[in-house]
């Protein structure tokens, strides 16, 4: 949850600003892994960037204009 204090701020300086939670477990990545294994759904990636490349994956999420997932190779 984002503070009302926060918000205001955010609000006073014409920052938009958001929060999100994702609660997934164990059950729920053994079923969408299947999905994906048969082709049921197909996972949209935008880019895959090597681990060393953190700060364009970064500027790439920042952005706004990316289509899918951003992927972090190790």
């Amino acid at each position: 949850m984002i503070a009302e204090e926060i918000k205001e701020k955010a609000k006073e300086k014409n920052v938009k600003i958001s929060y999100s939670l994702v609660d997934s477990n164990g059950e729920d990545m053994k079923q969408l892994a299947e999905l994906i294994e048969n082709g049921i759904i197909k996972p949209h990636v935008s880019k895959i960037f090597d681990f060393n490349e953190m700060d364009q994956a970064h500027l790439a999420m920042e952005s706004g204009k990316t289509v899918g997932k951003i992927a972090i190779k190790i």
